[in-house]
């Protein structure tokens, strides 16, 4: 037998046990994803379980320390700590930081609260359609004039001749 497969046996002799922890669970299915060079959907077929079970633990391993001792000790449930992974580190320290406890309502608030502050950082859109039917979309994460927009476009449109002049086939 093989020294990877005999981990591979190890570790799912571990998954098993009725009193593993979430932390030691997504622990298991990173190691066994690097033993066996598995994506996430080949691990949760091999051990019969949902692909959204592996995803959600493994989204446990990008907490913090703390807030991994904490989950395991039981003060915030795996699917609390999964919506907290989803959240910017100074966010995540201000849900977990508080006296009060992290539930999962709570958890889902702030991962909703952190998304829609995210799109409205995204203050410009305007959208150009060309005769051709080509459209030209411009963004910006911050305030600006049609004067900005025009620079931009100015800009883009050098990087386009550049392109055309060095014979860049279009992908």
């Amino acid at each position: 037998m093989r020294p990877t497969q005999i981990l591979e046996e190890q570790l799912i002799e571990n998954l098993l046990r009725v009193d593993l922890k979430p932390i030691e669970e997504a622990e298991s299915f990173q190691k066994l994803m690097t033993v066996n060079n598995w994506t996430g959907k080949q691990r949760a077929t091999a051990l019969s379980i949902s692909p959204a079970r592996v995803s959600r633990a493994l989204a446990l391993l990008k907490l913090p320390h703390e807030t991994r001792v904490r989950i395991d000790k039981g003060e915030i449930s795996p699917r609390a700590g999964y919506e907290l992974s989803k959240l910017p580190t100074p966010e995540l320290k201000s849900v977990t930081q508080s006296n009060r406890s992290v539930t999962i309502t709570r958890a889902s608030s702030a991962t909703t609260k952190s998304r829609k502050q995210q799109k409205s950082k995204r203050r410009i859109r305007q959208t150009f359609i060309a005769e051709n039917g080509w459209t030209v979309v411009a963004t910006s994460d911050r305030q600006g004039t049609y004067h900005d927009i025009e620079q931009a476009l100015t800009e883009a449109l050098d990087e386009v001749r550049l392109r055309i002049d060095n014979r860049i086939k279009l992908t």
